[in-house]
């Protein structure tokens, strides 16, 4: 069971922003991210899991939101593609923030050798993931987490194998914003997901993989 957290914060001008995590984070840190501090957000607060979009679902429908726009971050992307394909009807726009077009899988098996020791290997990820951004990674710190017990440990090597076996589409039926980093060494600048259908694309020099507090980032 995923939780939901929702951040009514007054702004009703747009369709709530809805935010999906990538593999190893939780929507903690971006509840209370400077960037989205003006935002109707929605997050989910464990390790994200293909299984949790029907419980996003289930969650707007309970709040009788039918609209949403939809932001990925990383495997977060992933998911929120797979959102957008099987439920158009909710998607009033989609961003995706650093999403690699495939994982191969000697990096995959790396990242899981290192859930044998989450301490030590989901931290290392951690880091990368904050690569050039020591200030930012040393405000988040306090928000990441790792896993408790076996289930949350399932859950993180289930995400790897829903990673290495994602079949990106060539094209989307909708248009989408890529938001990537030039200096990102998780989801590198070659492997930026790409679509033969329309996009727009944002760069921003000298960003990693968590790049939301880069000063040209834009929603």
């Amino acid at each position: 069971m995923t939780t939901w957290q929702i951040k009514n914060r007054g702004m009703d001008l747009q369709p709530p922003l809805v935010v999906l995590p990538g593999w190893g984070f939780t929507g903690a840190v971006f509840t209370e991210h400077p960037v989205f501090s003006s935002e109707n957000l929605i997050t989910c607060m464990d390790f994200p899991t293909p299984l949790m979009l029907t419980e996003l679902l289930d969650f707007l429908d309970a709040r009788q939101i039918d609209r949403v726009r939809v932001l990925g971050w990383s495997m977060g992307g992933n998911l929120a593609i797979d959102l957008a394909l099987k439920h158009p009807q909710y998607i009033a726009s989609l961003t995706l923030v650093a999403v690699r077009r495939s994982w191969p899988g000697d990096e995959v098996a790396v990242t899981r050798q290192g859930l044998l020791v989450p301490e030590q290997g989901l931290v290392k990820f951690h880091r990368k993931c904050f690569l050039g951004a020591k200030k930012e990674y040393n405000r988040v710190l306090p928000l990441l987490t790792l896993p408790e017990g076996e289930a949350e440990l399932a859950v993180l090597d289930g995400g790897l194998a829903y990673l290495a076996s994602y079949a990106m589409p060539k094209s989307l039926p909708f248009p989408v914003k890529i938001i990537q980093g030039d200096k990102d060494v998780v989801c590198p600048q070659s492997e930026m997901v790409k679509f033969a259908s329309k996009t727009e694309t944002l760069i921003l020099a000298g960003a990693g993989h968590f790049l939301f507090s880069h000063p040209e980032f834009t929603l």
